[in-house]
Order: structure tokens, then sequence, then C-alpha cells
């Protein structure tokens, strides 16, 4: 089973959240695919964990409400806003909608399982013993 399978809605909410008919989800299952490819992608030491996107109220089909949460906002807000303003305008292009984007930053990245997964991947990259990077990450999540 999934691990989040058995999660979502007790413990935790979905990452994609809209209501819509059923002729439309598989539009919109493709539409959210391409805004976490675009926001991944757009910077690869970002230290995105989480991404939210909000659809919720009929009357506002064209908003999008796509909220980041990161462990380094100063990255994806960039100087003045500048890199921020770019995912906007990119994410604008790709789904002809009006985007609010929101970034949160994570208080604890050391118990959050994809940012400590990242963190190990870029200390392995950079030629660190596996051994060395394994007892780090756990002593910082303890």
């Amino acid at each position: 089973t999934i691990p989040n399978g058995l999660r979502l809605g007790i413990i935790r909410t979905w990452d994609s959240q809209w209501c819509v008919n059923d002729k439309e989800i598989p539009a919109l299952i493709k539409e959210d695919f391409l805004i976490r490819q675009l926001i991944n992608n757009f910077s690869k030491r970002n230290s995105i964990s989480q991404i939210e996107i909000q659809r919720l109220k009929e009357k506002t089909k064209n908003r999008i409400t796509i909220t980041i949460h990161t462990a380094k906002p100063g990255i994806i807000i960039g100087k003045d806003g500048e890199t921020r303003n770019k995912i906007q305008a990119q994410l604008k292009k790709l789904t002809q909608k009006d985007i609010n984007l929101n970034i949160l930053e994570v208080k604890n990245p050391d118990k959050t399982a994809v940012l400590v997964a990242q963190n190990m991947a870029e200390q392995l990259e950079n030629r660190m013993k596996f051994r060395r990077v394994q007892k780090m990450a756990i002593q910082k999540a303890f």
C-alpha cells in the first residue's frame, strides 16, 4: 500500500484540491503534473518538500492557488521577488489562468523525509562517505 493512502483525509490532506466534473479530471491531473514538473525543474537546489494546488471555487475557475513548502524560501523568492515572478509568469503561460503563488518555509527541514533525502543525495554527489552521510542524517533527525 502507499504510505500516504492510509493517511489521506485523516492526518494529511490531498496535494491537489479541486472539485470538478468527471470530464475535466484527466486534463486537470495532467495540468497538475506539468505545474509540479515546472516548479521542481526551475532550480535543482531549491529544497521543495511539497507543492499544494487548489482550485476550490467555481466562481474563480480561472484562478489557481499554488503553495510551495520549502526549506529555503529565499532561493525561490529571489532578489526583490524576481525568481518568484518568473515562476509565476511561466505558470500563467502554461495554464492560461491567474496564478496565486504562496511560499511557506518548512520549520524543521531535518525531519521532513523529502528534504532529508535531497540533502543526502547532494552530499553523496559531492563525494562524501555514505556512512558519514547516513549517520549525520539520523543524528539531525533526532
